[in-house]
């Protein structure tokens, strides 16, 4: 079973995860939150609004994506994930534009 840690050490400056959906980022929400993943100040993922794009870091810690991380994530300027096709098992999950 493919773990959301795994993810996060791809960048050592934080993994994006992308979600085409709402539900599918609520599936990413209680994976995370089962796997010991927290918003920086401490708050649990099922507390928390859905998004498009997520940082997620090797401390645990998940980081919503604001405009300039919409930015570096358009420039391909971290590991980008489609956690669609990471959880469907395909070896190429990650996001192309």
């Amino acid at each position: 079973m493919r773990k959301l840690m795994d993810l996060a050490k791809l960048d050592e400056k934080g993994t994006f995860v992308y979600f085409r959906t709402p539900d599918l980022c609520k599936k990413f929400m209680r994976a995370a939150e089962d796997e010991g993943f927290t918003f920086g100040d401490g708050g649990l993922p099922s507390k928390r609004d859905t998004a498009d794009i997520f940082a997620i870091h090797e401390d645990k810690t998940i980081i919503y994506v604001g405009s300039i991380g919409h930015i570096a994530f358009q420039a391909n300027a971290r590991v980008r994930v489609d956690y669609e096709k990471y959880i469907a098992g395909e070896e190429d999950y990650l996001f192309k534009s």
